[in-house]
């Protein structure tokens, strides 16, 4: 079931104004949607197959951000490293106080958006956009770099006003090849889940994965992956599904794609999943592996030919988009 993104209209909302529209966004049917205009895809942990909750404090191995308060940002940050980000690519990120990252300047809009939109801020990674306060009593920022992977950690953050019991625990992972999680360990004291947006946008407000708007979808021990997914050179399976009769097989062939932008000159690996109705094997991975040759490494002109897929191996000559099938043949036996 596809979800639909909500047709709630923001409303601008002043400092310390009930949003009329709280509660009123469409709740995702699933937890799990794109591809965006961009190509980013979400799932959560609430879904089939979606990423598992951990929670690994950094409080006490980070480094505290401090200056944040009432509608007001921090930053630059540096990350340590490259981070791709929609169109572009950035090494330092703004920390808003109400509940977002973002790209190339700081904002500290408080009136949460329905996005994709035009309307500032764009360039974000909203965690849970709404109204907070970044100088809660018990509040605490931490950030940290782990290598491939960049952390920020909001500790019982506050939602506004600052005395409020409402508080929030979660964290934000950036990795090195584009990958987002959000973490969402506790959410305490009454701390108002209808009104927030979670989701991502692009520079300029066109493009946007909208996880969230104005609903109650945010919980303890949440875990949200966001991220363009890896090409796979597997780029058909024909027949995708079907019936085998016992002592039986059927030929299954799956088509290789090379390009030079994900699959230059080198050893690739993937695996097909093949699901059965076998209680004894409902699943089997299928491994596949494709090696990229140079042109001048092989003579002659090659075309297509067919090779066993149980190992696959099979070479592709770039930068031509060579397309190869190989088969398998399944074999059920007789009860």
């Amino acid at each position: 079931t596809p979800n639909v993104r909500s047709q709630v209209e923001p409303v601008a909302v002043e400092k310390g104004e009930a949003d009329p529209t709280d509660g009123m966004g469409n709740r995702n049917l699933r937890g799990a949607g794109g591809p965006d205009g961009f190509g980013y895809m979400w799932i959560d942990s609430d879904e089939a197959g979606g990423p598992a909750f951990v929670w690994n404090d950094i409080s006490a191995t980070g480094t505290l951000l401090t200056g944040l308060s009432d509608d007001n940002f921090v930053g630059p940050v540096s990350l340590g490293f490259s981070f791709p980000f929609y169109e572009n690519v950035y090494d330092q990120i703004y920390v808003s106080s109400n509940g977002f990252l973002s790209f190339g300047s700081g904002n500290s809009s408080l009136s949460n958006q329905n996005i994709p939109s035009s309307t500032t801020p764009n360039n974000l990674i909203a965690w849970c956009w709404d109204d907070l306060h970044g100088a809660g009593p018990a509040s605490a920022v931490y950030y940290k770099n782990m290598g491939n992977y960049w952390v920020i950690q909001f500790t019982n953050y506050n939602e506004y006003p600052s005395s409020s019991a409402g508080r929030i625990t979660a964290q934000v992972h950036l990795y090195q090849n584009g990958n987002i999680m959000l973490y969402y360990n506790s959410i305490v004291g009454g701390f108002d889940i209808t009104s927030a947006t979670v989701g991502i946008e692009n520079s300029t407000g066109t493009i946007a994965t909208n996880i969230n708007y104005n609903s109650a979808y945010l919980h303890d021990g949440l875990a949200v992956w966001i991220g363009v997914p890896v090409p796979s050179f597997i780029t058909s399976v024909v027949p995708a599904s079907g019936q085998v009769a016992p002592g039986s097989s059927v030929n299954v062939t799956a088509t290789f794609t090379s390009d030079d932008e994900n699959f230059p000159v080198g050893t690739h690996t993937a695996e097909l999943e093949l699901n059965t109705n076998d209680l004894a094997n409902e699943i089997v991975m299928i491994p596949a592996t494709m090696v990229v040759y140079n042109p001048g490494m092989i003579t002659g002109t090659v075309t297509a030919f067919t090779v066993p897929l149980l190992p696959q191996v099979h070479t592709v000559p770039p930068p031509m988009r060579m397309v190869t099938t190989a088969s398998l043949s399944m074999q059920v036996p007789t009860p």
